[in-house]
């Protein structure tokens, strides 16, 4: 029992830093429990990721806009080459090359 709620919890977790918002109704189905029981879940993760709460049709949880779980994964190398290609791109390409930077690289607070 406690492996299978350790196991939810790592799953919730890694469905909100890939930067999802997911139901209690989704959850629940997918991980075939009661609404209550992810009520805990998320109040255990909330201690430990920026959990926010959205309401409405389209509701649900997710994280807080910050650091995702591959920030700051890409080596300086790595990064000042990124920056020089997105110098030379320009259109999609070089949104692509920001998003890459972005979800990689180090974390800028964009506020």
């Amino acid at each position: 029992m406690l492996d299978n709620v350790f196991h939810r919890h790592l799953e919730i977790a890694r469905i909100l830093l890939s930067g999802k918002t997911i139901s209690v109704a989704q959850m629940s189905a997918f991980f075939s429990v009661g609404r209550r029981s992810i009520e805990r879940d998320i109040e255990i993760i909330g201690e430990y990721f920026p959990v926010i709460s959205i309401r409405g049709c389209n509701g649900g949880y997710r994280l807080v806009d910050g650091p995702g779980l591959h920030q700051d994964s890409l080596s300086c190398e790595q990064l000042k080459c990124l920056h020089e290609i997105e110098k030379m791109c320009d259109g999609w390409h070089r949104e692509v090359v920001l998003s890459i930077i972005h979800e990689f690289g180090p974390y800028i607070d964009r506020n």
